[in-house]
């Protein structure tokens, strides 16, 4: 299962656990203020346990949504990029943040990337810096 699969499964366990938890809380504990007819009380726990639920789902739901920013197993598309090159001479230097290739043409996806690029080159030196994906 991939990372990013993992977080929704995580996700989506954590919101129904909220829920049941919440529904067992307010049938077993006796508050107050909580309606004595058995029907709602059913109903205000099932409201409080769906709004609980509802919240934890949303910030997992964000959270997993994300996906791996940078560290181990973040795609081509995910994460900081930072090139730097210097070259002199004759020299030819070439960096690509992205896919390089017909690859890039098939994989081809919204870049989450951040990309930070600096280049010197002297004499007849030539640099190139592609921030995303380069098709030759």
């Amino acid at each position: 299962m991939g990372g990013t699969a993992r977080r929704w499964a995580v996700g989506i366990g954590s919101a129904f656990v909220v829920f049941w938890l919440c529904l067992w809380l307010v049938r077993a504990v006796s508050f107050g203020w909580l309606p004595k007819a058995e029907a709602d009380r059913w109903a205000v726990a099932g409201a409080f346990g769906g709004a609980m639920a509802a919240a934890v789902g949303g910030l997992t739901a964000w959270w997993a949504g994300r996906g791996t920013q940078g560290g181990a197993g973040a795609g081509p598309d995910e994460g900081t990029v930072r090139q730097q090159a210097r070259a002199g001479g004759e020299a030819e230097v070439e960096q690509v943040a992205g896919t390089l290739g017909r690859q890039a043409a098939q994989h081809r996806r919204p870049g989450r990337k951040k990309v930070s690029q600096k280049a010197k080159a002297s004499d007849q030196a030539k640099i190139r810096q592609v921030g995303g994906d380069r098709i030759p």
